[in-house]
């Protein structure tokens, strides 16, 4: 199965597939990463911020690291949103150059994994690199750099202490637990939307005592909001609309459970947000934050962030 960075980097093949995200203001992520970088030089900074996305990504879900487009941080919403493509001079030289270090940033047993590719319009020189880090399967990978490891959370790279090392050394013997949801799964049942809430394991290891809790966002300003097969814990957690489920069985390796439904009825409002946080024994616990549009019985999920919750 295709991951989320590995869709994107696809995706883009022409220099319209980025002119695309910028229309659609798209914002770095768990799985983006862009710089401006106007020089085909590999300056020290450069190396810095390669080392730092390459260990990243690595140890987190894999990523693509863009550059060439400035995402600046916006204000109001308090995210990097993709605004100016910078095209770096000769970027064919450029990729060639930075393919040829990066071996020399980070300890990683199989460079060969990672994938370059560079995008120019028409006939120019100009363009962007894109980069491609899939996520490691093996040791977590640090930057010989700084002699740290990071790890992605949110469109940050964060530097992991020693406890969570440990915990991605180990990483062959947790599970890994995600919500797998796509814009097929919402249903429309006049009046309602039903968005169902299935967890995925892509580890060989199994998914143990797994919890996971629902909480939707601003809920009252939707018509309705209700579950199926869900516990309504909004009780103990006042000011808040929050569900929960226990899981009984375990959760095998490419095994989705379907552990209940969301309900809603949207009114005036377009668009529908909440979080899921996956527990699991021997796993860190995983935010996932989900937009979805809800309008006119079409159902597109906008963006899905995921963070580990440390």
């Amino acid at each position: 199965m295709a991951t989320a960075s590995k869709k994107l980097y696809d995706s883009i093949q022409e220099y319209d597939d980025l002119n695309r995200l910028l229309e659609e203001s798209e914002t770095e992520s768990n799985y983006l990463e862009c710089k401006a970088h106007t020089s085909p030089k590999v300056n020290h900074d450069t190396k810095i911020h390669l080392a730092k996305g390459i260990s990243g990504f690595s140890n987190s879900e894999g990523g693509v690291y863009m550059i060439g487009v400035d995402a600046p941080n916006h204000p109001q919403s308090d995210a990097d949103v993709l605004t100016e493509i910078v095209p770096i001079a000769n970027v064919d030289l450029y990729a060639k150059r930075i393919s040829n270090v990066v071996p020399q940033f980070t300890t990683r047993a199989d460079f060969d994994s990672i994938e370059y590719k560079t995008i120019k319009k028409d006939k120019e020189k100009r363009g962007v690199l894109l980069i491609h880090v899939p996520s490691t399967k093996s040791d977590p990978v640090q930057s010989l750099l700084d002699q740290k490891f990071y790890f992605r959370s949110g469109d940050k790279f964060v530097y992991a202490p020693f406890e969570v090392i440990k915990r991605l050394f180990a990483a062959s013997e947790s599970p890994d637990l995600h919500l797998d949801l796509s814009d097929q799964d919402i249903e429309y049942k006049d009046p309602n939307y039903e968005i169902p809430i299935v967890v995925m394991n892509y580890s060989s290891a199994i998914g143990e005592n797994c919890v996971v809790q629902i909480e939707v966002l601003e809920y009252s300003k939707y018509i309705k909001v209700a579950s199926k097969g869900l516990h309504d814990v909004s009780h103990i957690n006042k000011g808040k609309r929050i569900y929960t489920s226990s899981l009984t069985e375990v959760v095998h390796k490419g095994l989705g459970i379907n552990i209940g439904s969301l309900i809603v009825q949207m009114g005036n409002k377009k668009k529908f947000q909440f979080q899921i946080t996956i527990f699991a024994n021997k796993m860190v616990s995983r935010v996932v934050d989900i937009t979805c549009s809800l309008m006119k019985k079409k159902c597109t999920i906008l963006s899905v962030n995921e963070k580990l919750n440390l």
